[in-house]
């Protein structure tokens, strides 16, 4: 069985490719993640970083997972399923991310998940800022629903792609350290004091550069494989290496904050998911209220003038 998004458009022998490697795996390989990558580029700024997001990336992602035969989203916009796996576990639930808990409800019964990275696909991507956070959220939220539900179970009994299953548990805190701490690390480092961003930081902007260009290479390749270029978006590599997980970091936090991953008496997401049986327990403090994207941006940009503010009352 395979699904593809109403939006997305399959290069020729894309489907062949994937069903390919479904057959060619292990036996008790499910499902196949084909190869998706963003269409409308050239819309605006948003969906020139997105491109880059995708070729780089989220491609680079499903590539290393797929060596371990444990890809972790075989994702509703192009993939393919064994169709008697599909049965076991009941087809797709009923959630927001229903792919991300389908694929790891198929992994907890013992089934690989690979990835065909010449299988290539071109999918519309959000233009907008609120569409683009919903985007993200919406992932987000599925993520936290995979977890709730399979997290624990695939983090036991000796799977290769258990180093996956604890990155996912570790991206919410990540996102949201990152976000407080690096504005202030900024500030700080504008008025001389490099306890959070410093010299140092700025050595990781090369290793991140070279990193990219391996990564690009990867994904080059696979684009010649199927008789395709890699069209140039300087403008959007540079929004995507310096500005692009600044920006995004904030975005899933409203969708962290409604989910099972809250902070617990004990501390731990992995000691909450066990005291409460797998079941999601309300907020105590929840905010109904949304803020958009576009907000976000606005408080950031404030924060970037009060960095400059500072830094000339530093110079001072």
């Amino acid at each position: 069985m395979a699904t593809v998004d109403a939006d997305t458009l399959l290069m020729p022998a894309a489907l062949k490719r994937v069903v390919a490697r479904l057959l060619i795996s292990p036996p008790d390989t499910v499902a196949v993640a084909g190869a998706v990558f963003v269409r409308n580029s050239r819309r605006n700024f948003i969906t020139r970083a997105q491109e880059w997001d995708y070729f780089l990336g989220i491609a680079s992602v499903k590539r290393q997972q797929g060596l371990f035969q444990g890809t972790m989203v075989a994702q509703g916009a192009f993939s393919v399923y064994r169709t008697a796996a599909l049965q076991e576990v009941g087809g797709w639930p009923d959630r927001i991310g229903e792919d991300i808990v389908l694929t790891w409800a198929m992994m907890r019964k013992g089934g690989r998940v690979g990835y065909e990275r010449t299988a290539i696909a071109f999918t519309s991507a959000p233009e907008g800022t609120r569409a683009f956070a919903r985007q993200r959220r919406r992932w987000a939220r599925g993520m936290i629903e995979g977890l709730r539900e399979h997290g624990g179970a695939l983090l036991v009994g000796g799977r290769s792609n258990v180093h996956a299953v604890l990155v996912n548990f570790v991206f919410p805190y990540v996102d949201v350290v990152f976000s407080i701490a690096f504005p202030i690390g900024i500030v700080l480092a504008l008025c001389g004091n490099f306890a959070i961003v410093g010299p140092m930081t700025l050595a990781v902007l090369p290793l991140n550069v070279a990193l990219s260009m391996i990564m690009f290479h990867l994904s080059k390749q696979s684009f010649g494989e199927v008789g395709l270029r890699v069209r140039q978006n300087r403008l959007g590599y540079l929004g995507y290496l310096f500005t692009y997980q600044l920006f995004m970091s904030p975005v899933p936090w409203p969708a962290t904050r409604r989910s099972c991953l809250a902070p617990h008496a004990a501390g731990s997401p992995l000691v909450y998911l066990a005291a409460t049986g797998g079941r999601c327990a309300p907020l105590r403090r929840s905010r109904p209220a949304k803020k958009t994207l576009t907000k976000r941006v606005a408080r950031n940009m404030v924060v970037l003038e009060k960095c400059l503010v500072l830094w000339g009352n530093c110079r001072i």
